[in-house]
């Protein structure tokens, strides 16, 4: 107070509550027009930027016995809240002693939620807590793109819209193209993502994310409106199960999300009386549409579920790869896979036997087969994808094959190819076609493929470039001998002086001159010899064919027959394979651009592009 005027104020002292009224203001003003979602969501962001077990509350508590804890979309909640709730895809059972947290948002579908549940003996789970969670989608990368006009910015290869009400944090510096951000979103009703909060952060060495998986695909996730490839070496821990929460970390190709990692929000407690066993062997069989069921390993049967950790940085699971495997032996003696490891892909060699069929399966052709020749008898396992070629007779017992197979590293045989071939004697034969295929050897030596036919040539078969010179394309006359359905073993090959793709015209027959009528009425007259009608000249239908599927088989090397879809694809060192999305191995899914001579023949391939690794 002023000491001569007692009741007049201090006016010293009042910039200083000016300020502090000013504040006070500004702290109130900005919680009036926060967002309730967003509102809602603080919290729950901070946990989902630190470590990955903050989904939970509580959740340094340890587990129990048989206690699951998952994160997932809730899609049906009961009446009152006790009952049956459906969150990520699982049903959940609630009674009046299940703790259920509304604080962070309201109990209702299209919230998230995170679960600590026990899971009974017969597999149903009993909620302890549920935790709701705001839809909060988060994501940290790069801007790569940012239109003006229709407020859509690309950030890590996703399109996020930004309008008015979006925060923007830029104390770390200017939001333009090439900074790091982290953004907070959330889905629309047109499917589309808008930003709540964008802040610029420092460039990190990996794009990450956190969402709801929404797609799972053999070559690429959808997790919140984020799609990402999914690649060979990509780490997937948890099940990849549609509704359930994920994290996922990655880098950019192109300007397109690749993932590295990918972390489900799924924990389940170490299994009572188990004792762990680690041992290292080659995978023998697989379970049929996935890898969830019973292995076999070096003779040792292991069960894998949902919970088991595989890893395939090293190569994909598939027969013959080599691995190192976690387990726990169970109260029952059976073995509980924690861990898989691929350790190396199969080692693999080709091997070609001829003999004849002791014993195969009582009803099929999938499981063992004996082939005996003058080496004994030889163990051969065929499965859904070897091709049986009944061409020449039927595949039974005594009936002559010749076999390809993949000689695996446990010395193994699994057959490619068994064809069924006759007993009759080498015939001469004489065709023409196109070269659509020849050997790198010197002297063209080893197997041509011309036309629909493989044509060996040795450094006996004669070649006649006087009218051409050898060349793929070339249209050729073949002459050689041929035993059944085997390779024609080229006696003279020669080279054509143009394409005979193009049918030459029929020549009309002329027509049977009338005879002149004899002058002795008693003689009869000569009936005439009927003009032979020629034969067409054949065409030759040579066709673009473009198509996808599987690689059902392969030799070891590049070049060669390949098995694609249910059809031969040959290889050749012109053959250009794209493995930009993963390594062209049996199981792979591939497009296959060629041509083909008549429907029956090999494609030959100009280009095969692996567009999916082998299904999990």
């Amino acid at each position: 107070m002023n000491p001569k005027h007692p009741l007049a104020p201090d006016r010293k002292g009042q910039p200083m509550r000016w300020l502090l009224a000013a504040v006070l203001i500004v702290l109130l003003v900005g919680v009036l027009i926060l967002s309730p979602n967003l509102a809602a969501a603080g919290p729950f962001l901070q946990a989902a930027t630190d470590d990955e077990t903050s989904v939970w509350e509580s959740s340094d508590e340890p587990m129990v016995v048989n206690e699951v804890r998952f994160a997932g979309v809730i899609t049906s909640v009961p009446a009152g809240l006790v009952g049956d709730w459906t969150i990520g895809g699982k049903t959940v059972h609630t009674d009046a002693t299940t703790s259920v947290n509304p604080r962070r948002a309201p109990a209702q579908a299209g919230n998230w939620a995170g679960v600590r549940a026990l899971k009974q003996d017969d597999g149903s789970l009993f909620a302890l807590r549920i935790d709701i969670l705001p839809p909060i989608v988060r994501l940290e990368g790069p801007i790569l793109s940012m239109d003006d006009a229709t407020g859509v910015w690309n950030i890590a290869g996703q399109q996020i819209k930004v309008n008015n009400e979006t925060r923007i944090n830029e104390r770390m510096g200017p939001a333009v193209v090439g900074a790091w951000v982290e953004v907070q979103a959330q889905e629309q009703g047109d499917g589309s993502l808008l930003a709540l909060r964008i802040a610029v952060i420092e460039p990190k060495e990996d794009v990450s994310g956190f969402g709801a998986i929404q797609e799972v695909a053999a070559d690429r996730w959808v997790v919140s409106r984020m799609t990402f490839s999914v690649i060979v070496s990509t780490t997937i821990r948890g099940p990849a199960e549609v509704g359930l929460l994920a994290r996922f970390h990655g880098s950019l190709e192109n300007n397109a999300l690749v993932a590295e990692g990918i972390k489900v929000e799924w924990r389940e407690a170490e299994r009572p009386h188990l004792e762990p066993v680690v041992f290292q062997g080659v995978i023998e069989s697989l379970p049929t549409g996935g890898l969830i069921g019973e292995w076999v390993v070096s003779g040792r049967r292991v069960m894998v579920d949902v919970s088991t950790e595989i890893n395939q940085n090293k190569g994909p699971v598939e027969i013959g790869a080599s691995v190192h495997v976690e387990a726990m032996r169970q109260s029952n003696g059976s073995l509980l896979a924690t861990r898989i490891v691929v350790l190396a892909r199969p080692a693999l060699s080709l091997v070609h036997l001829k003999g004849v069929i002791k014993s195969m399966p009582a009803s099929g052709f999938v499981g063992e087969w004996v082939i005996h020749n003058d080496d004994g008898d030889h163990h051969v396992q065929v499965s859904e994808r070897t091709w049986v070629d009944e061409h020449a007779g039927v595949a039974k017992v005594g009936a002559p094959v010749q076999v390809e197979a993949l000689r695996r590293a446990d010395g193994s045989l699994w057959a490619l190819r068994i064809k069924v071939i006759g007993d009759g004697a080498a015939r001469i034969v004489r065709f023409r076609g196109p070269i659509l295929h020849l050997p790198d050897a010197p002297n063209f030596i080893g197997t041509w493929l011309v036309g629909m036919q493989r044509v060996v040539v040795t450094r006996d078969t004669e070649i006649d470039q006087t009218e051409g010179a050898v060349r793929l394309g070339a249209w050729v006359e073949v002459v050689g001998t041929q035993k059944d359905h085997d390779p024609v073993h080229a006696l003279r090959i020669k080279v054509l002086p143009r394409p005979e793709i193009t049918p030459t015209m029929t020549r009309t027959p002329h027509p049977t001159r009338t005879p002149t009528p004899t002058h002795d009425p008693s003689l009869p007259t000569r009936t005439p010899t009927p003009t032979r009608t020629p034969r067409p000249t054949m065409t030759a239908v040579v066709q673009r064919v473009e198509f996808e599927g599987r690689i059902e088989s392969r030799p070891p090397e590049r070049n060669g027959l390949w098995r694609i879809a249910g059809r031969d694809v040959m290889v050749t060192a012109q053959t250009e394979i794209d493995q930009s999305h993963g390594p062209a191995v049996v199981g792979a899914w591939v497009k296959v651009e060629g041509w083909q001579v008549t429907n029956t023949g090999p494609v030959m391939a100009r280009k095969i592009k692996v567009k999916a690794p082998p299904t999990p």
